[in-house]
């Protein structure tokens, strides 16, 4: 073969070559006709298609488009799109993975749990074997002594020293835990060794602060606020703008876990057996909910402590919107399963609880979605775009107007695969 021939060859083998790789991997999975919310703060667009091949979105389309033959498509004529919905504050329970996938829940946070059994809960559900949302684990408590919730969970661990606490960390770091969570009686030094620690490796701390303020967490390094903690309610306006001037600079994360405070707060009203959604859980934890008037936090509670406690509420609101409003970066979480804080509807709730604290339906959309995602470092989740993972939520009506209709949930895609369908 002469030289021209073998060059001309390879040219057409090069060209070839190109135009297969060039070619969209073949769909497994198309929704058809949405009117898709992305989760990037854009409006929503009518007319959406979306193709997936094996757990990734690969084409976002709008108009008319030819369908695959033998693939299936979903008609979402009259629905809403939505990414995966994520629960960025949660306590591991075995008996709550389907009720997260049946409400669209398709990511969770898992803040703080014996670390043996969500590291061994995420491990399966990343190889297939257990139907759950996608679990990022935190492991353990990391608290001061006397810790909060005891010595026996093993949920919980007790340190008193920079030693200790160091140690601490390093296990969990070895472990490949996603984030490490630091405790309310935590002192100062230990926090910011663990911090330290974390930070050397990459991996984010979350904190529920009570010993070290929040603002001096947020400045020490820890990434995100669960619940508001660490921050006097009420306080002076200019105390706020102070406060959220600092976590909007530093670039922390708030996880306003609105529901569960309001919860807490009206215990003498919704604490009972006509409860909605009670029917969802198991007996033996109904019972204990039921039975809150012994939990250890509210023993002694009296009238003017759940008053106090209702205007903590109230206050912690006019924050969250303040917060919001300078940028802040708010994330919904909903710390289930405490009392009353029902799996995967409670995000639901939680949403509308962001929304009369100030946050537009769209962006109580974004802090279960992208903003979400951000908080986990986590670029393939959280919007629905080519190249993202295909956890999608279907919903009839429309949340960019009104957050209420999250929760009709009509489909719900994990990793490309129906996970839940309301037929």
């Amino acid at each position: 073969m002469s030289l021209r021939r073998i060059l001309t060859f390879g040219v057409l083998l090069v060209l070839l070559t190109s135009t297969a790789a060039a070619q969209p991997p073949t769909p497994t999975l198309v929704i058809r006709n949405g009117t898709l919310i992305d989760g990037t703060g854009r409006p929503p667009v009518e007319g959406t298609t979306i193709f997936v091949s094996g757990d990734r979105i690969t084409r976002v389309a709008t108009g008319e488009v030819t369908l695959p033959a033998g693939v299936r498509v979903i008609d979402a004529t009259g629905l809403t799109i939505l990414p995966g919905l994520m629960d960025m504050h949660i306590h591991h329970r075995p008996w709550m993975w389907p009720l997260f996938l049946q409400f669209g829940v398709t990511t969770i946070r898992d803040a703080g749990s014996d670390p043996d059994t969500i590291l061994r809960d995420r491990e399966r559900e990343r190889r297939g074997e257990l139907a759950a949302p996608r679990i990022f684990a935190c492991g353990p408590l990391l608290d001061g002594d006397p810790p909060v919730w005891g010595t026996a969970w093993r949920g919980s661990v007790a340190l008193t020293s920079v030693d200790q606490a160091r140690a601490a960390a390093q296990r969990l770091l070895d472990r490949g835990v996603d984030c490490i969570k630091v405790y309310a009686r935590l002192p100062s030094a230990l926090m910011r060794a663990i911090v330290e620690m974390a930070t050397a490796r990459d991996v984010p701390v979350t904190g529920h602060v009570g010993a070290v303020s929040a603002r001096d967490a947020a400045e020490m390094g820890v990434r995100s606020i669960e619940h508001a903690s660490g921050i006097i309610f009420p306080m002076p306006p200019e105390v706020q703008e102070l406060l959220v001037r600092v976590f909007v600079e530093r670039g922390t994360f708030m996880v306003a876990t609105m529901l569960v405070g309001e919860n807490f707060a009206n215990l003498p009203t919704i604490g009972n057996t006509r409860y909605p959604f009670l029917s969802l859980v198991p007996p033996d934890e109904t019972r204990g909910w039921l039975n809150w008037r012994n939990d250890f936090r509210l023993r002694d509670a009296t009238d003017e402590a759940f008053a106090r406690l209702r205007a903590r509420v109230a206050a912690k609101a006019e924050f969250i919107q303040a917060f919001h409003r300078a940028g802040g970066k708010v994330v919904a979480g909903t710390d289930t399963p405490n009392p009353f804080v029902v799996p995967g509807v409670s995000l639901h709730q939680e949403l509308e609880r962001l929304v009369a604290a100030g946050l537009s339906p769209m962006d109580a959309i974004l802090s279960a979605t992208s903003v979400a995602a951000a908080l986990l470092r986590r670029a393939d989740l959280g919007t629905v775009e080519e190249g993202k993972l295909a956890d999608l939520v279907l919903v009839s009506g429309n949340p960019a107007s009104d957050i209420t209709a999250t929760r009709n949930i009509r489909v719900v895609i994990k990793g490309g695969a129906v996970v839940h369908e309301r037929r």
